[in-house]
C-alpha cells in the first residue's frame, strides 16, 4: 500500500490546489492555536465546507492545533475541540499535552496525531504514544534512514514523515530563541526565525544556523518500502502555486517510481531555498544554507535610473509574477509584484520609483505566473445544537486540577558535572538534580559518605534527546542506579518514564511542557509526580493556573537552541552576535549543539512576588556553569535574599508570552 500524501494548506487558494494536485490528505490551521500563525488559515465556520469538499474526492483532512496553550486559553481551546469534533475533521494534531488531556476526557471520537514539535523520536516514545491514546506521531525530522528502519520495526503505529519543506535549526522547531529575543515563542507559531540572520564569527558574518529546504523524492521508494504510512510536505505559509507543483511532483513519483526524473524536474519551479536530503538521506554536511531566502535566483540588477529596474533573468519575464531583491550578502530588499515589466534578450524591466535597489542585487523568483484557484469557498451552514455554553465550558476547564498549594519551601539544585559535588553541602537545599554528560554516569561516586547519607535527595535526570541506539543503554542505568539506591528519577520527554523502573518517583523537566492546568493533569495521569515549569512563560500564565506544586526555575542559562547539527565557528570560545550585537554561546554535548546567552536568566528577586502567589518550589540551574564553591555559595545567598543580580535577562516573566 502506497504511502499517504499530506499538503498544506495556509489559504482557500492553496486548499484548492492540494486537492487538484493528488493529496491523499490535507493539512491546514484554523485562526488561533497553531503554529502558522503568520499563514491566512480557517474559521471554525468554514469547516463544513472543507470538508464537503474534501469527502468529494476521497481525502482526509487535518486540523493543526499545535501549539502550547495558556491556561486562560483552556476554555477557548475547548469549545475549538467540540466543533472540530462536530465537523467530521479526521484527526487534529497536537504539541500540547493538554490537549491530549482534554481530547481523551471530553473528546474521545477525536483522532490525536502527535505534531512533531512532540519531539518523538525513538521507538521508546513511539510506543509510549499509542499507550497515551495517540494515533499517529509525526517523527522528528533529524532521524537517519536507519533510526527510521528500527523504529518502524519496533512499533505498529501510524508514522509521518516529512519529506519536503523548510527546516528548522533547533530539534524538531522546539526553539526559544525568537521567544527570548522578544516573547514571540516558535512553540505558539510566532518565531521570528532567528535562525535566518547573520552572525559575526570573529570579523565574519555568516548565516551560521540557516539550513537548505528538506527534498527526500529520491528517497520515496525506500520510505515506501518501510511502510511509513504519511509522506509530509511543509508550506502553509507557501503560494497555491507552491502547493500544487509540490503535489503534483510527489503524486507522480508515489504512482510511478519510474518517473523520478520528471519529477524533479517540476520540483525545479520549487520556489523555496537550497535543498537538502538531511538526516534521513545522510546530507548533513551540505544542510547549511549562506542564502536565508526562499526564491529560485533568476539573475542581477543591471541598472536603476530612478524610475525603471532592469535585471538578467533567464526566466521568460511572463512566467514571473513576483520577485525579491536582495543584496549581494543575502539581506531582503524589496518583494516586488511585476503587474507592469518589459522584456528583451534575457532582461527585465519595470518601473520602480526609488534609488534602493543597485547593480549586482540578487533578483530571486517568488511566485510564478501560474494555473488559477478559487478564492473562495461553498456556502455552508453548521448547526450544533450540542455546543456546551462558555459558563458551562470554564466550569469543566476549572475542575481540571484542585488548587495544589506548595507546602514548605523547596529548593533544588541542578548540576551538569561531577565537578560540582566538591561545592556540594546538602543541608543548604533540599533536592540535587544531576544531569551529567553520559560518560560520566559510570564514575558518580555513590559510595561516597555525602552522597550516601542523601540518596533521598538525589534526582536523576535524562536528556531531553536520547537516540534509538542509546534507549537501552539509558533504560539499563536507570535500573542499575534504582537498585543503587536511586529513588528519584527526571525525565526530559515523556516517554522517557518507559526507561524508568516503575517503582521509581518520577519528576519531568521543564523540556515536558506544561504550560496549563490541562497538561499537569495529564501528567498525573501518566504517573509523573512534580513538574518544572516551562522557562518561556510569564507572570501571568503562572498565577491562572491551579497547579501550585511545580518548581519555578528562578536561575538558568535558557538553551535557545537546541540541534543535533554541529556549528563551526571561527573563534575558539564559539562566541557570536547577530546585528544587534546579542551575543551567544555554542556549546558541544553528547552530540548535541546547544545556543546559550551569555547573561543568566535570574528571578532571585522575584522569590517574594512569587512565594505570596502560593509558588514554593523553585530551582536553581547551575548548568553551564563553571564548577565554583563561591558561585554556588553567592547564589544561595542571592536566593535567600531575594537579591536582583546584574547582568541578568528576566525572559519573559515581566512581558506577556505571545
Amino acid at each position: 500500500m502506497k504511502p499517504e500524501l499530506l499538503l498544506p494548506a495556509g489559504n482557500t487558494e492553496s486548499f484548492y490546489a492540494a486537492l487538484e494536485g493528488g493529496a491523499d490528505a490535507i493539512y491546514f490551521g484554523l485562526q488561533d492555536f497553531n503554529a502558522r500563525q503568520r499563514a491566512k488559515n480557517f474559521t471554525l465556520q468554514q469547516l463544513p465546507a472543507l470538508v464537503g469538499l474534501a469527502r468529494k474526492k476521497n481525502v482526509k483532512l487535518y486540523v493543526a492545533l499545535n501549539i502550547v496553550v495558556k491556561n486562560s486559553e483552556l476554555p477557548a481551546v475547548y469549545l475549538i475541540l467540540h466543533q472540530i469534533q462536530q465537523s467530521g475533521i479526521d484527526a487534529v494534531i497536537i504539541q500540547d499535552l493538554g490537549l491530549l488531556f482534554l481530547i481523551n476526557k471530553y473528546f474521545p471520537k477525536l483522532n490525536v496525531h502527535a505534531s512533531t514539535q512532540m519531539g518523538f523520536h525513538n521507538a521508546t516514545g513511539v510506543n509510549f504514544a499509542q499507550r497515551l491514546g495517540i494515533e499517529r506521531v509525526v517523527l522528528a525530522r533529524e532521524l537517519t534512514f536507519k533510526e527510521l528502519t528500527e523504529i518502524r520495526r519496533k512499533t505498529k503505529a501510524e508514522l509521518e514523515v516529512f519529506v519536503h519543506g523548510a527546516l528548522c535549526y533547533s530539534f524538531s522547531g522546539l526553539c526559544l530563541f525568537s521567544s527570548y529575543l522578544g516573547g514571540m515563542s516558535a512553540n505558539r507559531g510566532a518565531c521570528k526565525q532567528p535562525c535566518r540572520r547573520l552572525y559575526a564569527d570573529n570579523d565574519t558574518k555568516k548565516y551560521l544556523f540557516s539550513l537548505k529546504d528538506n527534498e527526500l523524492i529520491d528517497l520515496l521508494p525506500q520510505l515506501s518500502d518501510l511502510k511509513i504510512n504519511s509522506l509530509k510536505v511543509e508550506g502553509r505559509l507557501k503560494t497555491a502555486d507552491y502547493v500544487y507543483t509540490i503535489a503534483r511532483a510527489y503524486r507522480m513519483a508515489l504512482d510511478n517510481p519510474k518517473m523520478v526524473k520528471e519529477a524533479k524536474q517540476l520540483l525545479k519551479r520549487d520556489i523555496g531555498r537550497e535543498k537538502t536530503s538531511y538526516f534521513a538521506g545522510g546530507k548533513t554536511g551540505d544542510a547549511f544554507s549562506q542564502v536565508p531566502n526562499t526564491g529560485m535566483f533568476a539573475g542581477y540588477v543591471l541598472s536603476n535610473d530612478g524610475n525603471t529596474v532592469s535585471f538578467s533573468s533567464f526566466i521568460p519575464a511572463d512566467e514571473i509574477d513576483k520577485i525579491r531583491i536582495c543584496s549581494p550578502n543575502g539581506e531582503k530588499k524589496d518583494d516586488i509584484k511585476l503587474t507592469s515589466h518589459s522584456s528583451a534578450s534575457n532582461t527585465v524591466s519595470f518601473p520602480y520609483q526609488s534609488d534602493s535597489l543597485i547593480a549586482n542585487d540578487m533578483v530571486y523568483v517568488t511566485a510564478f505566473a501560474s494555473k488559477k484557484f478559487p478564492s473562495k469557498l461553498p456556502n455552508t451552514k453548521a448547526t450544533d445544537a450540542s455546543r456546551p455554553s462558555y459558563t458551562e465550558i470554564k466550569t469543566r476547564v476549572s475542575k481540571l486540577v484542585k488548587y495544589k498549594q506548595g507546602y514548605h519551601p523547596q529548593l533544588y539544585i541542578r548540576i551538569d558535572s561531577l565537578a560540582w559535588l566538591k561545592s556540594i553541602r546538602f543541608e543548604m537545599f533540599d533536592y540535587l538534580i544531576v544531569n551529567l554528560p553520559q560518560k560520566e554516569w559510570e564514575h558518580i561516586p555513590l559510595g561516597a559518605k555525602n552522597l550516601r547519607n542523601n540518596i533521598s535527595r538525589l534526582i536523576v535526570e535524562l536528556p531531553k534527546f536520547i537516540s534509538e541506539e542509546n534507549c537501552e543503554n539509558y533504560k539499563k542505568l536507570t535500573h542499575h542506579l534504582f537498585k543503587q539506591g536511586i529513588q528519584n528519577f527526571m525525565v526530559g520527554h515523556i516517554s522517557q518514564k518507559a526507561l524508568i523502573p516503575p517503582k521509581a518517583n518520577i519528576h519531568a523537566n521543564e523540556n515536558v511542557y506544561v504550560f496549563n492546568d490541562a497538561a499537569a493533569a495529564q501528567l498525573e495521569l501518566s504517573g509523573i509526580q512534580r513538574h518544572i515549569f516551562p522557562l518561556e512563560t510569564d507572570f501571568k500564565n503562572l498565577a491562572a493556573g491551579s497547579n501550585r506544586s511545580g518548581i519555578v526555575p528562578i536561575y538558568y542559562y535558557p538553551q535557545l537552541f537546541f540541534s543535533r547539527l554541529p556549528v563551526k565557528t571561527e573563534n575558539p570560545h564559539n562566541i557570536v552576535s547577530d546585528d544587534n550585537n546579542f551575543e551567544v554561546k555554542i556549546i558541544r554535548r553528547d552530540g548535541m549543539s546547544i545556543t546559550i546567552p551569555l547573561v543568566p536568566t535570574s528571578l532571585l528577586h522575584e522569590k517574594h512576588n512569587l512565594s505570596q502567589k502560593g509558588f514554593k518550589n523553585f530551582l536553581i540551574d547551575l548548568s553551564f556553569e563553571q564548577p565554583s564553591p563561591s558561585k554556588l555559595n553567592s547564589l544561595l545567598t542571592d536566593y535567600r535574599n531575594a537579591t536582583r543580580i546584574s547582568p541578568s535577562s528576566a525572559f519573559n516573566f515581566k512581558g506577556e508570552l505571545k
